[in-house]
């Protein structure tokens, strides 16, 4: 069976990758945390949606008439650019979560004993 993983992983390298995360969470004060409900009734957004909103926004600040009453464009402003700028974050860190995920399941797999 070919083992795939074999990883050492130091103290010190522990201590500086949370360190790490940490600075992540103090740049990112803001930052909350959703219900399971409010996660299911949101609708999510992709690659293609955070361009496309960000495209509504060029287009409502180019064409002020065209923007309904109700809404406020300077926390539409703001929200758009979060979400750009935060989804600019947030991949890099699921990939490198999926990374860590799959490094773990391979490293922790039972490998059978063959008894002669």
């Amino acid at each position: 069976m070919e083992n795939k993983v074999s990883v050492t992983i130091s103290d010190e390298a522990v201590t500086a990758i949370n360190e790490a995360i940490n600075t992540i969470i103090q740049n990112l004060p803001d930052l909350i945390n959703l219900t399971y409900e409010e996660r299911k009734s949101i609708p999510k957004m992709g690659d293609k949606t955070v361009a496309f909103v960000i495209k509504n926004l060029e287009y409502a600040k180019r064409n002020p008439r065209v923007v309904p009453e109700f809404l406020d464009m300077n926390e539409f402003e703001k929200d758009a650019l979060a979400v750009s700028g935060l989804h600019g974050v947030l991949v890099p860190i699921q990939q490198l979560s999926e990374k860590l995920d799959d490094t773990t399941m391979q490293a922790g797999r039972v490998r059978p004993i063959l008894l002669h």
